[in-house]
């Protein structure tokens, strides 16, 4: 297991008391969203949807590199990574 900061967007550090990352130990990036809701729990219906998939507007960076939840393989992390969850802009 690796210690790695996961980063909130504004909105959602309500459910962390202010907080916009939260430090726990995981060892893949899927991982990381596990360890979140257990740590957690009422990010779980903001983050992700009916059918479990993560939501629409949010975009998941793993060091500064997108990933796709849905389609990436396990991808592993470690000690000092960063795991950003970002909500999509649109609009103009």
């Amino acid at each position: 297991m690796a210690t790695v900061t996961v980063r909130l967007p504004g909105l959602l550090s309500r459910f962390t008391e202010g907080d916009r990352q939260v430090i726990l130990d995981a060892e893949t990036v899927e991982d990381c969203f596990d360890r979140l809701l257990e740590a957690v729990p009422a990010l779980e219906p903001h983050l992700f949807d009916g059918d479990g998939d993560l939501r629409a507007h949010l975009r998941v960076v793993h060091n500064g590199e997108p990933v796709d939840l849905a389609t990436s393989e396990a991808q592993h992390i470690e000690a000092g990574d960063t795991v950003t969850i970002l909500q999509a802009v649109s609009g103009g």
